[in-house]
């Protein structure tokens, strides 16, 4: 995170494993916002469409077959940027206009706090992924702050090393299943 300007940017790398329940063509991605750098799908890159808030990736396996077989499994990574939702005086209640990957610069305490807020479906606001209740995944988080921050995720805490440049690397596992939007992430 960069969090030297009024307007906090992100960078991400989001790496998912899929199987295919059916023959399919395009993985949908619940994915709203950000600007994506790149996406792989197994060790290609692959050009993919924004359609509303979906980001659509064509899964075909390499060899000019269209689609993935049922049963297949398949790695997709998204690379990207974003901003930080800018929390502060909003009203937490309202749900359209609050949630995602938030900034507050004056918490309760007067301090600032990023936070996600993915419940009901606002997950999808910085991470692409499949946003339905049936749709549970493990998560694996590797999260750079810089060094005076102290960051929590979801899971056990895996590994915290200094980064290099002021800045530390934290490792959350989640090795449970759960629903995407009791994803999250703070840093204070």
């Amino acid at each position: 995170a960069d969090t030297s300007t009024k307007q906090e940017s992100f960078s991400a790398k989001v790496e998912g494993t899929f199987v295919a329940t059916r023959a399919l063509e395009n993985l949908e991605l619940d994915f709203e916002g950000n600007q994506i750098s790149n996406v792989w799908v197994d060790d290609r890159m692959v050009q993919t469409k924004r359609n509303g808030s979906s980001l659509v990736v064509p899964v075909g396996p390499k060899g000019g077959t269209p689609s993935r077989a049922k049963g297949s499994l398949f790695r997709v990574r998204v690379e990207y940027t974003g901003k930080f939702f800018q929390a502060d005086g909003l009203d937490p209640n309202d749900f359209e206009k609050f949630g995602g990957l938030m900034a507050m610069h004056k918490n309760r305490a007067g301090r600032t706090i990023y936070d996600s807020l993915n419940w009901p479906s606002k997950a999808r606001r910085w991470l692409p992924l499949r946003e339905h209740p049936r749709d549970g995944a493990l998560v694996s988080w590797t999260i750079t702050f810089p060094k005076q921050w102290t960051v929590v995720a979801n899971g056990r805490h895996v590994e915290t090393k200094d980064a290099g440049a002021g800045s530390r690397t934290w490792r959350y596992e989640s090795l449970q299943s759960m629903l995407t939007y009791d994803f999250h992430l703070a840093a204070y």
